[in-house]
Formats: structure tokens, sequence, C-alpha cells
């Protein structure tokens, strides 16, 4: 067969020469090439239709081919013309443990990008195939966890580069400086929101396959900048278009503020976007581009060729890294933080009025310092270190708690912000008082009261205080306040502004703040009369809730039924999950009463400062009513941007340190190798749980925990493995009901006192998936039996042993759980999707 004819001669050469030479014959073209010579050949394809040939070929291939990568089209050979392949690149798939250890680290809390259940699934994947399924927390979070951060930065760079749209100022930025922008402003999040509502609509059941898209319009620029350094290279090219923007306007002018908190915006979400977020989803990343594991710094750098094969991007696309003296050092911020919004005007109050005439300030009784301390743990960072200064704490909270509408409008100066606040943080704390059963109370008389009906009044209508009291009419009315101020900055002096600021005065001391002194007077609303009124509300919720806690004689009902039973919520928010770790890390028990107790504390705070005519509160009656414009007092702001407040809880947690009881439950019957309870105390500890079924009706489960391989190890690996096990026991169990016991056999039997079969069942879950995250190949057997009441202690601890064995008989990690009425045994999931 005829051969090509070589390429030669570089694309559109020939065309020019047949353009230099005119139109000429066949015969002509023939005599000029014998006077003037040359050779035959074609000119070289171009290397953008190459390239894009190239990368078609490559889509288009199967999986089963070869992978080659070729040398860029642009290197031309110098004479022969022919362009020779690099050595063939076989693609590297994960194998078995690289899925094991990908899964894993996947499913891991940090990510929660696929249920834990499919990684411990993936051990026996060769046997079964997986079926893998994204976690449904991590589609329904999504928004938190990445988007919303996104979406900000684009949309703040988007601003940047239209504010001004002249011809010179393009100009002005450096090439590489555009291509940074560029990139980041062409960052497709309308395709992820577009990914991310299809998602959200039935998060449950989705395949890994489903996220596809999103990643791919996630991780594009991040790979097309992942060889430049935040701070030396993307940093001051945001830098440069912003000192450009902020140099068309005058310092003072609105639009300059404008472009302010736009560029502290872009600082804080950009260093937060290549950290955290880059890190947060890389398991997706590695997963669907089917990569090996590796450790997550090294895993641009080792597999870059195949994820820019799947993200269908050439080495080309990835900017190289800029130089340094690209950008001069300057004394200057390389961004302005953003300043806290209201900056005090002549009008605004002083520092000085803060303290009281004697040039003192207000003390704070023992409970209302115990309680800020309560929430600084609980929020670190967001203010309540000192409350008395009125930080801006919409900010850090409005991505966590539920806040009406026009919330965000109230000056941080204004008692109000606070209010909103703690009534929020209340409401998260009550969600839980539905499964509370409350007793009776004792009067000055030593008589009994019973409590149930108040407290559930209190709760049906504590929603109104914030959604109606605070933030209802009052909200509105201030909304209609400010408009007024927009359309005419004088009208704060006219006289119908000047009323209506005195109406709203008085509308705040009327319901909520009963010691402000306003000069006004004025009617009540007839909707007003059945609103709660704040100060009285607060005082009564909080002396039930403290009169609950303290023990009655036996004679009474106690003030809480189910003290001791552990706390339920329908739905994890994240206060409460700050909530778990606060008593987790202090040793206390996840119990109702601690539930109690903590709400009465922060109850009791709230009642001081309504209530208390000394509460930094009602240090000055003028204070600003509403948010506005930095040095502008006449233009109100009705949101403001929010923080990452996981991100700075997780950067600034404070390490607790249990109480000193609980350091000092050393004690001579507790196991020194896996720090559970002797043998010896396991019978009469079962005989008083018994006792107490019979006497209050209180339900009793056993469960017990076997690992058969603990029989045949040598004894400093067994040693080593119930150190692990003993303290994950420690961690979920309630240490003022519930009792683990090692036995002789090491088996390890758990008396869960006040504990049906159902809420037994989650706790072995629980338990199942803490032993398994550190020790994954740990072969665990758990029996479970519920107490009949025709049963005798010693009849139900030879059950429990019973149903332990069968447990061993079932592979690993089993549940079995004993039925009375057939006296037979019932396998039940552990692990369920």
């Amino acid at each position: 067969m005829p051969k090509y004819p070589p390429e030669r001669y570089d694309p559109g050469e020939l065309d020019r020469t047949r353009h230099n030479l005119g139109d000429l014959t066949e015969d002509e073209a023939r005599k000029m090439a014998q006077i003037f010579g040359g050779d035959v050949g074609v000119e070289r394809t171009p290397p953008e239709l190459e390239e894009k040939y190239l990368r078609l070929k490559m889509l288009n291939r199967r999986t089963t081919d070869p992978r080659i990568i070729y040398t860029p089209s642009a290197d031309y050979p110098s004479e022969s013309g022919k362009r020779e392949p690099e050595p063939e690149q076989l693609r590297r798939h994960p194998g078995y443990l690289d899925r094991i250890r990908i899964n894993f680290w996947a499913s891991s809390a940090e990510f929660a990008l696929i249920p834990r259940h499919q990684a411990v699934g993936s051990l026996f994947s060769f046997i079964l195939p997986l079926h893998e399924q994204l976690h449904p927390r991590f589609i329904i979070k999504a928004d938190q966890v990445f988007y919303y951060s996104l979406e900000r930065l684009v949309l703040a760079v988007r601003s940047l580069m239209s504010i001004n749209r002249r011809e010179e100022v393009p100009s002005l930025l450096d090439h590489r400086c555009l291509q940074i922008l560029t990139i980041l402003k062409s960052w497709n999040i309308e395709a992820i929101h577009q990914e991310l509502t299809v998602l959200q609509r039935s998060p449950r059941n989705q395949p890994l396959s489903a996220a596809g898209k999103l990643c791919q319009a996630l991780y594009r620029p991040f790979i097309k900048l992942m060889d430049l350094d935040q701070v030396e290279d993307i940093l001051p090219a945001i830098k440069r278009l912003f000192d450009l923007d902020l140099m068309a306007y005058p310092p003072d002018s609105g639009e300059a503020e404008r472009i302010k908190r736009i560029g502290s915006t872009l600082k804080q979400e950009l260093f937060h976007l290549f950290t955290d977020i880059r890190r947060r989803c890389a398991p997706l990343l590695v997963k669907l581009a089917d990569l090996p594991y590796a450790p997550y710094p090294e895993i641009f750098g080792y597999f870059r060729p195949q994820i820019l094969e799947y993200l269908s991007l050439t080495k080309d696309d990835v900017l190289k890294k800029l130089p340094q003296e690209l950008f001069p050092e300057t004394e200057t911020e390389i961004m302005p933080e953003e300043e806290e919004a209201g900056e005090k005007s002549e009008n605004d109050d002083k520092p000085e009025e803060q303290e009281t005439e004697n040039g003192e300030g207000t003390e704070l009784p023992e409970e209302a310092i115990k309680a800020q301390g309560f929430l600084t743990r609980m929020f670190p960072q967001s203010g309540f270190e000192d409350p008395a200064g009125f930080p801006d704490m919409f900010r850090y909270f409005k991505s966590i708690l539920s806040f009406p509408k026009n919330a965000d409008l109230f000056h941080p100066r204004n008692p109000l912000h606070q209010l909103a606040v703690l009534l929020a943080i209340l409401q998260e704390f009550l969600y839980g008082f539905r499964q509370v059963i409350f007793g009776e109370v004792l009067d000055d008389d030593e008589n009994a009261t019973e409590i149930q009906g108040e407290i559930d009044g209190y709760l049906s209508g504590w929603h109104r205080l914030l959604d109606e009291l605070v933030c209802g009419r009052l909200v509105n009315e201030l909304v209609d306040y400010c408009r007024q101020l927009e359309r005419s900055p004088e009208y704060r002096h006219s006289e119908s502004g000047i009323k209506q600021d005195s109406l709203l005065m008085l509308r705040i001391r009327r319901s909520l703040l009963p010691h402000l002194q306003v000069s006004a007077r004025g009617n009540i609303y007839s909707d007003e009369r059945s609103l709660p009124q704040l100060h009285t509300t607060v005082s009564g919720f909080h002396h039930l809730l403290v009169e609950s806690l303290r023990p009655n004689p036996e004679s009474f009902m106690p003030g809480i039924r189910n003290a001791n039973a552990p706390f339920h919520f329908e739905i994890d928010s994240f206060v409460v999950q700050r909530f778990r770790r606060y008593l987790k890390k202090k040793g206390l028990p996840q119990d109702n009463r601690n539930l109690v107790s903590h709400t009465a504390l922060i109850l009791g705070y709230l009642d001081y400062l309504v209530n208390n005519p000394e509460s930094y509160l009602y240090l000055s009656s003028q204070f600003p009513l509403y948010r506005h414009e930095e040095g502008h007092r006449e233009i109100p702001i009705y949101s403001v941007p929010g923080m990452e407040t996981a991100r700075i809880i997780e950067s600034n947690d404070i390490e607790l340190t249990p109480p000193e009881e609980f350091l000092k439950e050393e004690k001579e019957h507790t196991d020194r190798v896996s720090g559970l309870l002797d043998t010896k105390e396991y019978s009469p500890v079962v005989q008083n749980a018994v006792e107490n079924y019979h006497a209050a009706g209180l339900p009793l489960t056993i469960i017990t925990l076997s690992v058969p391989e603990l029989r045949i190890l040598d004894p400093e690996e067994r040693d080593d493995r119930l150190r692990v096990i003993g303290h994950c026991i420690r961690g979920e169990i309630r240490e003022y009901s519930d009792k683990p016991f090692r036995m002789p056999d090491d088996s390890i039997p758990v008396v869960l006192q006040e504990t049906n079969g159902e809420n037994a069942r989650l706790f072995c879950r629980r338990l199942t998936s803490a032993i398994l995250e550190k020790l994954p190949d740990l072969g665990l057997h758990i029996g479970l039996v519920s107490y009949h009441p025709t049963w005798s202690a010693s009849k139900m601890m030879k059950l429990a042993a019973r149903t332990t064995a069968e447990a061993e008989r079932h592979r690993s990690p089993a549940l079995v759980s004993y039925r009375e009425t057939d006296d037979s045994f019932e396998e039940q999931p552990l692990f369920q999707p």
C-alpha cells in the first residue's frame, strides 16, 4: 500500500506559497519545481486540532486498552518529521487493599461520604459485589459543607470584576492575574447547584456515580490552580483587582465600603476553599476517578495524569507557578478585615457608659458566670466570652440557628440582638423536652404539685417569644422605619421619625425589657394582649426547672420521673451535637437530668439579663436600633454574611477535663487492663437492677460482648485489644446507671438499667461502630436479653450467657436477641442502610 507523504511544512506554509506564486497550470508548476527544487510533503496538523483529536481518542477508548501518553504536539522533530511516543504507561487501578483503605477513609466521621456499613462490606467484596452509595448526610449537608462558601467566593470575584468595565483596567492587570481571576470567575456554581438540587430531592439510595458531574464541576478550578500557592500567587492576583476597583471611587463613599466588604469575604473564603473544602471532598474525587490509595497531600502529585484525564483537562490547562517578584511586598494588609457593622457615631454609646455611676462595672452573679462559661465552651469565639462588649453574634450563629426574617437588622448594641440568640439556643434545647416526664415539686407549705401541664404550656408557646414577641410586629415596624430613612435620611430628625423611634423603644420596654428607661407612653395593641411577656415567662419557666431538679422525699413523686434515661432528639442539630460532645468530654451522662440542668442554667442567665435592672443590657437607654453602614447611620443593613462556625469550633475547641469525682474512680474493684468492673460485682448489680424493676417498673436489659479471638491471642496482644474495647465501652455508657464487667473468659456483659430492648439495640449499633472504627478486623458477637417479670436474677444471667453463645455461631459482627415467647433466638442487623 502507498505511504502517506511526510509532514514537512508548518501549518499554512503551502497556502502562503501558492498565494505568492499566483495561478499556475500543472505544466508551469512542474517547471517551477524543476528550477527551484524542493521536497514532496504535506503540512503538519495544527497543535490545537491534534490535541482535540487526541482528547477524543482518549475519551472513546475502551477501558481494557492500555493508556499511552504522547509528547506535546508543539514539540516537532527537526529532520524526520515523525513524533515518537513515550514508553507505554499502563494505568494502575486500585486493588483490594486500596479499595478497603479508601472506603474506610471515605466513611470516617470527618468525611462521611459513604455509609460505614459499606466500608465494612468492602472487606467481603471478593465474595459479594458491593454497590456503593452516597451517604444521605453528605448530600443533605453539602450546602453547608462546600456550596455556600464556594458561592460566596465566586460571586465576590464576579462582583469585583464587574465593578469597573473600562477597557484600560484589564490592561493594568498582569496576564497571569487575568488567568487566575478568570478561572475563579468561571467556576460553574450554576451546574453544581443544579446537581445538588437533583441529589437532594431524593438523598437516599443514590449511587456514587450520581455525583460525577458535581465532582467534575467542583474540582476543575482546583486542579487548574493546584500548582499555585494561595498566599504568594492567588491572593496577590485578587488584591491587584481589589486595589484597582478601590481606586475608582472616593475613600469615604458607600461604593468603596462595599468593595472592602467584598474583599473581606474573598479573603476569608479563599483559604477555606483551598484548604478545608478541597481536602473534605478528596475521597469523592479518588473514588470517581478510580485512583489507588495515597495520603491526601500526595494524591494530586502521584495521580496527576489520571485526574486530568477524568476531568477532561490537559497539562496545559494547569497554570504554572507564578514568580515571587510579580507582586512586591507592601506594609499594608492584603485585604482589610471586616469590621463590625455600625461604626460608632457621635450619638452612639461610649465605652464609659458601660460602667455604673461609681465607676465600677456591674458584677455578674455566680450562676450567670457559669452560664457564660458553658456557652463559651459550646460556642468558642461567638462573643459569649465578653457579652457586655456587645459583639456581633449574628454572623456566628446565622449558619447554625434558625432566626425569623429580618432578625439580622438588630444592631449588635441593641439588647434584642443577644436576646434573639439566647432564645434560639434555648429553643434547640427544648426540642429534647418532649421525651422528659416531669413529676411533682414541693411548694413552701410542703404540698406536692404536678408540673407537667405547666411545662407543656411553656414548651408549646416558647416559639412565640422569638417569632412574634421579639421578631413580630416589632421587626415589621423597624423595617418600615428603615425604609423611611432610605427615602429621606432627614426622617429620623422629623417629628414623625422621632415619634416612631419612641414607640419602638416603648414596645421593647413593655414586652421585653421592663426596666428600660423610656419616656414615651402609648397603648397596647389589641393583638399583643394574647402574647406572653418575656420577663414573666422566663422567670416562671426557670423556677419550675430548678425545683424539678431538687430531690423530693421518698413519699412524693420525683421532679423528673425519667431523669436517668438518655435524652432523645428527633434531629441531632449542630447545637445538640455540640452538647453531646461537651457532656462526653466532661464525663457526664447524656441523660434527661443533664439536659434539664443545663437548660435551667441558660434560662437563669436570661432571667438575670431581663429581670435585673443592674444587668449590662440596661446600662444605656440610648442604643442604635438597627444595623447601619459604617460611618452612615442613615443607611440600614438588612442582612449580614455568615461565618464558617464549624471550622471555628474545630480550630478553637477547648479540651475539657473530667470533674474530680470521675478522676477518683480508680477503685480496687476495677480491672486494671480494660478499666471495667470486676466479675464479683456482676451478680449483686443484676440483683439490685431486678429489685428496681419490681419496685419502680424500670426496664432492664443485659448485653454481652464476646470476642472469641481473645482466647487464642498472646497475653500482650490480648491486653492491647481489651484496653481499646474497654475505652470504647466507657465512652458510650451512662456512668451513673450502666455497669460493664470483664468476665474470666474475656466476655463483657453490660447491665443497662432503665433501658428497654429497642434502646439497647441502638446502643449496640453505636458501640459496634465505635469499636470497629478502632479495630476494623475484630470479630464481635453480641447477645441481648431484656428482663421478664417472672425471671430471677440468676436466670437472667444464665440466659445472657446462652444468648452470647448463640451469637458466636453467626458471622461477625452479629447481634442476637432472646425471645421469651417461644424460647428462641433472633439475629438482628447491626448496620442499617
